[in-house]
Formats: C-alpha cells, sequence, structure tokens
C-alpha cells in the first residue's frame, strides 16, 4: 500500500496548495514594496506615514497588483512554469515582466490622463524603475512560496 504524503497526488495538492498561497501573497509583498520606500523616506522630508495612511495607500496599490498578478502572473507562471520554477532570478524577472506588461496596459488605457502628465523621459524610466522593482519583489515571493518546491523539469 502506498504512503499517501507521497503519493502523486498528494505532491500535486501541495502545489497547488503552495501556488495559491504564492498568488495570494505576491501582489500584497509587490504592493508593500510600492509603499515601504516611501515610508521610510517621508519622515526625512518632514511628514511621517501613519499606520492608518501606509494601510490605505497599501490597498490602494492592491487594487492593481492583485487584477495584475492574476492577468498576466499567472498565465506567465502556467506558460513558463517548468523552465522558471527553480530560479529565483528567472521568477523575478516574470514578475518583472508581469509590472511591466500592466504598466503598458494600464498607460494605453488611461493615455487621456497621461496628457495632462509633462513629458518627461525621467519620469517614465522611474516609474517604469519603480514598477519593475516591485514585480521582482512580487515575482521571488512566488519562488518563496510555489516555485521552490521540486517540480520535474521539461522534457
Amino acid at each position: 500500500m502506498s504512503d499517501p504524503e507521497t503519493s502523486p497526488d498528494a505532491d500535486s495538492d501541495a502545489l497547488f496548495a503552495a501556488m495559491v498561497g504564492a498568488f495570494a501573497l505576491a501582489p500584497l509583498a509587490a504592493a508593500l514594496a510600492l509603499v515601504l520606500p516611501g515610508a521610510v523616506l517621508a519622515p526625512a522630508h518632514g511628514r511621517p506615514i501613519g499606520p492608518d495612511e501606509l494601510v490605505g495607500v497599501t490597498g490602494f496599490f492592491c487594487v492593481f497588483t492583485y487584477p495584475s498578478g492574476l492577468l498576466v502572473g499567472l498565465p506567465l507562471w502556467a506558460l513558463l512554469r517548468r523552465r522558471i520554477a527553480h530560479s529565483w532570478f528567472l521568477c523575478a524577472a516574470a514578475g518583472t515582466l508581469t509590472a511591466w506588461l500592466t504598466l503598458v496596459f494600464l498607460s494605453l488605457v488611461l493615455w487621456p490622463l497621461f496628457l495632462l502628465l509633462p513629458s518627461n523621459l525621467a519620469l517614465t524610466s522611474t516609474l517604469f524603475g519603480y514598477m519593475g522593482y516591485a514585480g521582482a519583489v512580487g515575482g521571488f515571493t512566488v519562488w518563496l512560496i510555489a516555485g521552490s518546491r521540486r517540480t520535474a523539469p521539461a522534457q
């Protein structure tokens, strides 16, 4: 009789549970990555951020990070899981790609609002860098929770 802990069904159930946990926590980690640098630097500029503002701004960024993770990140993970699951760097790069694709989509959808902003290459590159950093944190979080589990390499 086979041990239920080592059966293929138990492995797939554990991987599914890890993926659900990863895609539940990774967008929150990305949102915190967007908020925490500002929270750390704000007191140096004379305006400390309180806990209620920190939670509110994190919730605002979660409005963008959760749909991005589910609509872009999850299909990207499913497509590349066997190739990127073993590498924290590739998971972080996939998270960066997810954030950049979301930023490009939002800029195309909301382009009239971007016309009101000054056309500044430094602002655009800073925004892409900042979003890429947050996506990398989210991708690394996915790897920590689900990707570090050993899946069979691609044949």
